[in-house]
């Protein structure tokens, strides 16, 4: 989810001329739309997460070598927050950016 929101916010708004490119626009109105309902629900997530994990050593598992893209389980989650923060922060300030353009249309 927050790749292809990263990937929704940087779309090009502006054609030539400051021409608004609507479609685009509204793709990047609906990443944002996204973003704002899932925040409070992904932002919990992230200790009951930590919790499972908590849980799974003390039964003994051992996930020292379960990957997540490249990362130890344990590294994928406590980065995860701090990306989160990243992605809601830039969905805030492509949000200011693009309102006179929302206001235009």
């Amino acid at each position: 989810f927050m790749l292809q929101v990263k990937e929704g916010l940087e779309m090009e708004v502006s054609g030539e001329g400051e021409e608004t490119n609507k479609e685009n626009l509204m793709e990047v109105m609906s990443n944002i739309r996204d973003v704002k309902k899932a925040m409070d629900v992904t932002q919990e997530m992230f200790q009951p997460l930590r919790d499972c994990i908590s849980v799974l050593r003390d039964h003994g598992v051992d996930i020292n070598d379960t990957m997540v893209k490249k990362h130890t389980v344990q590294d994928y989650l406590e980065d995860a927050p701090m990306h989160w923060d990243q992605v809601v922060k830039k969905t805030f300030q492509i949000k200011e950016t693009i309102l006179p353009l929302q206001m235009a249309e």
